[in-house]
């Protein structure tokens, strides 16, 4: 419920300064299927809170969708595998199993093939996913056997009622209270989980003890998302005194709602990380190579790069998905940034080659087009190889962000600027240790003027550009290096012996 607290206060400053200013319309989008909040996945609770708070005066323009989304969808558990069921839940006995989201297995690859090396045939896949869809095998499994441990009807209806008897008191007892009004906006919303979101959640917990005491592995790892599918395997598990190991989901990480009791991590920045978010130190171990660092799939780099001029690497980060309220990166912060970018001084213009690479997963091409199609064309394909983009780059800019991206920056010691336009950045990057920690690694700018300056003092100071050069470097070496940490099948091995 996080993020759809953190969108709804959102939504209720926009209306009360709405109507403390006067506003007689408030025009929004919407498609025709409603949507209750999961995650940070697009929904429909803006169209439903506005219409309820605004009345009239909020107007719904419907926009046809392509792909409409479908009705709300019941996280539960998915499989690959032609086995029986019953056969399926015995090949995890004594066996170490991976419980993840298929998604994941790209980032995790290192992790499974030298779990694969060392224990062959003792590694087990489990899939688990919060969309209702069977998910293809993934690569670097071929050796995993898939698992599953119930399906989505695990229901738990005693659960389902005392929510609702919970909601229906709440709603009884709390008009003087400011959450009165939301509860009542979007009862859809609350009936979706508490009626039969959570209900099926406390059934797929309960799937997974059955299955670990029927057949009990030898332990249970589990990636860090916070997401509750992420991380009922391990909560599990550790209620049947089974080990349990936490893998961090990027070399960021997701330091929060961490079950298992092993949270390993791949650099003291990420070590940081789950400190500031309250995870005790006994429970953290170091690891090395735990995340593939291109984090999703990628092809090639075909095109050579232009030698007579500077090449400079742009890596942007993703705004937020649409038909959110509450969005990663403020849009019009972006579109500063992006505009700066775009607008490279006169003297510099033949002097410079730019090179913009947007995010694999959320790219967010039509923000970069609507600034022209100049910068359009400068921007590469979101699949691309960051690893190569950034071994071809002279300089690289970190527009907007702070994370993963940058690991593999200064991984690969390239001199670094963060243009950051974003006013409110800074206050999220004091929240979040790892993210507030990576700003020493390189030069801040915000402005047009100081930015280009301080390309033009790049390319003239070859001083100050091999300072820059040797402080990322050197806060790799410090702060993010792993070579130092045991493997994963090391730390395996002694979560084991350690039982």
């Amino acid at each position: 419920m996080h993020h759809f607290w953190r969108e709804i206060t959102l939504l209720h400053y926009l209306v009360t300064a709405f109507k403390r200013r006067g506003g007689r319309e408030m025009l929004f989008f919407s498609k025709q299927y409603p949507r209750p909040a999961l995650y940070y996945y697009p929904s429909d609770i803006h169209g439903e809170y506005l219409r309820h708070t605004l009345g009239a005066r909020a107007r719904t323009l419907s926009v046809p969708a392509a792909v409409r989304y479908a009705p709300p969808i019941t996280p539960g558990i998915d499989f690959f595998s032609s086995d029986s069921k019953a056969e399926r839940a015995r090949s995890v006995a004594d066996k170490i199993v991976l419980a993840l989201n298929p998604l994941e297995l790209h980032r995790f690859a290192p992790v499974i093939q030298a779990l694969q090396a060392t224990y062959p045939d003792q590694v087990v896949f489990a899939s688990i996913s919060p969309e209702q869809h069977a998910p293809p095998k993934p690569a670097h499994c071929d050796a995993i056997r898939g698992v599953i441990p119930g399906r989505a009807d695990n229901y738990r209806p005693e659960a389902g009622r005392a929510f609702m008897q919970g909601y229906g008191r709440l709603m009884q007892n709390s008009s003087a209270c400011p959450w009165y009004p939301v509860l009542g906006a979007l009862k859809s919303h609350f009936e979706f989980h508490l009626g039969r979101r959570w209900p099926v959640l406390a059934g797929n917990l309960d799937a997974w003890m059955n299955l670990w005491r029927r057949h009990r592995p030898r332990a249970v790892i589990v990636s860090n998302l916070a997401d509750p599918e992420s991380q009922l395997p391990a909560a599990a598990a550790d209620r049947l005194r089974i080990p349990t190991l936490s893998i961090p989901h990027g070399q960021v990480g997701r330091p929060v709602n961490v079950e298992a009791g092993h949270v390993l991590y791949g650099s003291s920045l990420l070590k940081q990380a789950y400190r500031f978010a309250g995870v005790p130190e006994h429970r953290l171990y170091p690891s090395r190579a735990l995340v593939n660092p291109e984090e999703y799939p990628t092809r090639d780099v075909r095109t050579k790069p232009d030698r007579s001029r500077l090449n400079l690497l742009a890596v942007t980060i993703p705004v937020g998905y649409p038909e959110t309220a509450y969005f990663i990166t403020s849009p019009s912060s972006q579109v500063r940034a992006l505009g700066i970018l775009d607008r490279i001084p006169e003297d510099l213009k033949n002097r410079i080659a730019l090179t913009i690479k947007p995010h694999p997963a959320m790219p967010d091409m039509e923000m970069i087009r609507s600034i022209g199609m100049h910068l359009a064309r400068k921007t590469c394909d979101p699949d691309l190889s960051l690893d190569q983009l950034v071994a071809r780059a002279d300089l690289v800019i970190a527009v907007n962000c702070a994370g993963s991206a940058v690991m593999n920056i200064l991984r690969m010691g390239k001199p670094l600027f963060y243009l950051w336009t974003d006013p409110l950045l800074k206050m999220q990057i004091g929240r979040k240790a790892i993210d507030r920690e990576l700003g020493p690694a390189g030069l801040e700018y915000s402005s047009e003027t100081e930015f280009w300056n301080g390309v033009r003092r790049y390319m003239g100071d070859t001083e100050f550009a091999g300072k820059l050069e040797a402080r990322s470097q050197s806060f790799y070496r410090a702060h993010i290096n792993d070579l130092r940490y045991p493997a994963i099948d090391e730390v395996v091995a002694n979560c084991l012996a350690a039982g």
